[in-house]
């Protein structure tokens, strides 16, 4: 049994709004001794086109060539649904054409992949309890859209623990472009280094997340004080994000305007674009 270490939730050109080609992000996560990456193209992308079975052969064709037997790139989607839920599905190689969040887990799970809800409170977005245990896990900390872990998500987890439901809690980059990198990785313990085993073991939970800070199980295993700190930083973030879509809306509606730069930095600041 070895450790090999990972990154999930990673997005190439395939997804329109990433700026690495898939061959690009092989060089960069290679290059920092990572053991594997786990791809989760758009699928619907923001133009709202799926990828087709075409598309997705062309992704697996090229995860099997950049892949060696120290290097990994897995294949996988990020489905957006009717209720605003994105899914990950981790491992998935035929195209998913759906917006019901319950059939596009099923689709997931049809194909051996993992259906992971990322940045799962992010947008403050309530979703149904029938989804939430249907998941194989919960996205605790996105290193895109968030400076510290999602309490709610861990919280979540822990709570459908109690009722002998057991998600686990990953991490995962939402990567389109360098500046997302931080070191938010998976470490699995399998026998072997590929698509399969990566799979099996993050499906299985025989993994550590690890952070600068922290080495926690898949059972977000996180300090409760911290959760509570991070609850509350949470919480004021969202609240100073209502105010700020206010305004600009007040703004707007007497021809303020407001120079672009600010607009923008704002909206990587609270939407994590």
């Amino acid at each position: 049994m070895s450790n090999y270490i990972g990154v999930c939730h990673i997005h190439s050109t395939v997804s329109s709004d990433a700026e690495l080609t898939i061959a690009e992000i092989a060089r960069f996560f290679k290059s920092r001794q990572y053991h594997f990456v786990c791809l989760t193209e758009h699928s619907p992308k923001p133009d709202g086109e799926y990828l087709n079975r075409e598309d997705i052969q062309i992704i697996v064709d090229e995860c099997r060539v950049l892949s060696d037997e120290s290097f990994v790139m897995v294949p996988g989607l990020e489905c957006e649904t009717d209720n605003n839920a994105h899914i990950l599905g981790i491992g998935v190689t035929q195209p998913i054409e759906s917006k019901n969040c319950l059939e596009v887990i099923d689709l997931i799970k049809r194909q051996e992949g993992i259906a992971v809800l990322a940045h799962p409170f992010f947008f403050n977005n309530r979703y149904p309890q029938e989804m939430i245990e249907k998941l194989d896990g919960l996205e605790v900390w996105n290193g895109s859209k968030n400076p510290f872990p999602d309490a709610v998500a861990c919280f979540k987890i822990k709570a459908l623990h109690r009722k002998g439901i057991t998600p686990l809690a990953y991490f995962g980059l939402d990567f389109h472009r360098q500046e997302h990198y931080r070191q938010l990785s998976i470490i699995i313990s399998e026998n072997e280094l590929t698509a399969p085993a990566v799979i099996k073991g993050l499906k299985s939970g025989s993994y550590l997340l690890h952070s600068q800070i922290y080495e926690i199980s898949p059972f977000a295993d996180f300090p409760i004080h911290k959760l509570i700190q991070w609850y509350i930083q949470a919480r004021l973030f969202f609240t100073t994000r209502k105010w700020a879509i206010g305004i600009k809306k007040k703004l707007n509606e007497k021809g303020v305007k407001i120079p672009e730069k600010a607009v923008t930095a704002i909206k990587r600041f609270y939407f994590g674009n």
